[in-house]
């Protein structure tokens, strides 16, 4: 079973790689669009807006992530967090998930920085 287990900055970085992955082939939602109250779980609204659609956008890359974990791809990279149990001692796989769900955020918001830079984001506003 030795080895098995993952570091923790293994644990964050597959957590930042996954995060940037889905993020690149989450679609930005269009504005006008309502909010799916099963992802809105901060209270952005009803609709998407200008002042919210990266939000909106970030909350459908998280729900994407999740419900992307029931597949047999992500089970190994469960079990290598898990395995930290094992390896490093008891308790030591919350750390390895932390680790994971922090970097996963970190590739979300890196990953948001790139495609949707705020300097663009002004001029896209006042077009059409």
């Amino acid at each position: 079973m030795k080895n098995d287990a993952w570091s923790i900055r293994e644990c964050y970085s597959a957590g930042y790689d996954r995060g940037w992955g889905i993020a690149s082939w989450c679609d930005l939602p269009e504005i006008g669009n309502k909010i799916d109250r099963s992802i809105d779980w901060v209270g952005l609204g009803d609709t998407v807006t200008i002042d919210n659609q990266l939000d909106v956008w970030e909350l459908l890359c998280g729900e994407s992530e999740s419900h992307s974990r029931c597949y047999s791809p992500w089970e190994h990279e469960a079990f290598a967090i898990n395995s930290r149990d094992i390896e490093y001692g008891e308790g030591e796989s919350m750390e390895g998930w932390n680790a994971y769900d922090n970097g996963i955020a970190a590739g979300i918001a890196a990953n948001r920085r790139k495609r949707f830079p705020l300097n663009n984001r002004r001029k896209w506003q006042f077009t059409d």
